[in-house]
């Protein structure tokens, strides 16, 4: 997705359709060490807030469907039994910052 205006592109993993909403999607890998406290990581919130800013700029999204907001999936890279998911708020004004 890019934005030619503000030279702003990014790569979301993508979104989830629901019949009334839709919710971004960005999958991170992380290490078994990892400090899981420390998360959601903010360069990562910041990533999947301009992503779906973007992907609503560049989609048609049906009337009465709302962008709701986006989940944040961070999987343990030695064991993907091992999930963290985040819901993240989405942040209309992000892409004017």
């Amino acid at each position: 997705m890019q934005d030619k205006k503000r030279k702003l592109s990014a790569t979301p993993e993508g979104y989830i359709a629901w019949d009334d909403r839709w919710e971004g999607f960005e999958i991170k890998s992380i290490d078994p060490r990892t400090n899981k406290a420390s998360l959601p990581k903010e360069p990562h919130v910041i990533q999947l807030q301009i992503g779906m800013e973007l992907i609503d700029q560049q989609i048609d999204r049906p009337d009465g469907v709302v962008f709701e907001g986006g989940l944040l999936i961070y999987v343990d890279a030695s064991n993907y039994f091992d999930i963290e998911v985040f819901q993240i708020d989405r942040d209309p004004t992000i892409l004017d910052r």
